[in-house]
């Protein structure tokens, strides 16, 4: 009896292994992040000291300095980016994320805020959206403000492995002006 018991037990332990791995062959592999967001993820993943240089006559009038603090992280799989942004000077919080849309071939983006009022807003849709153009991520989208749409364009450049920069351009009279410039220089953990 104590014999047909232990060989019915390594009966069901050799089933249950075939059974297993029998279905990971049946299984698909896990998809992998498109090669563009894998090399997004390698410029901005981690935690960043962030200095604002805000031109004059732009979103600040008077132009000015600031300071900030960001963590970019990946998200489920790596398929985005989640971005925690808070702005010292203005007291302004961000939430951003990012992704790669295979279809329009672009990045997209919703970002969150408690300054705006309108609580979330996305980039990427229609032809808006960002792309890798050699080494610099082009952002090329529009935007309301006082009831009138406004062209934009953000750029972000890798500076080197420890800094990156992200540069807004808002059209001034048919011509992008640069509005701000925030770099980004990685916090030693």
């Amino acid at each position: 009896m104590m014999k047909t018991i232990r060989v019915s037990g390594v009966l069901f332990v050799i089933a249950f292994s075939a059974l297993g791995a029998a279905q990971n062959q049946q299984q698909p592999s896990k998809p992998t992040p498109a090669p563009e967001m894998q090399r997004l993820a390698k410029m901005l993943v981690g935690t960043w000291k962030v200095d604002e240089d805000w031109a004059p006559g732009g979103t600040k009038p008077n132009g000015g300095k600031g300071t900030g603090h960001s963590v970019i992280r990946l998200g489920p799989g790596g398929f985005s980016l989640i971005e925690d942004f808070v702005d010292d000077t203005m007291q302004q919080h961000q939430h951003n994320v990012m992704w790669w849309d295979k279809k329009s071939k672009r990045f997209k983006a919703v970002g969150c805020d408690d300054l705006s009022g309108e609580g979330c807003s996305g980039v990427g849709d229609g032809t808006a959206g960002g792309q890798w153009e050699q080494n610099q991520v082009v952002w090329q989208f529009t935007f309301e403000q006082d009831g009138k749409m406004i062209t934009a364009k953000m750029v972000w450049v890798e500076k080197d492995s420890r800094s990156f920069a992200a540069t807004m351009y808002i059209d001034a009279n048919g011509t992008l002006k640069r509005d701000w410039t925030f770099l980004h220089t990685r916090r030693v953990k």
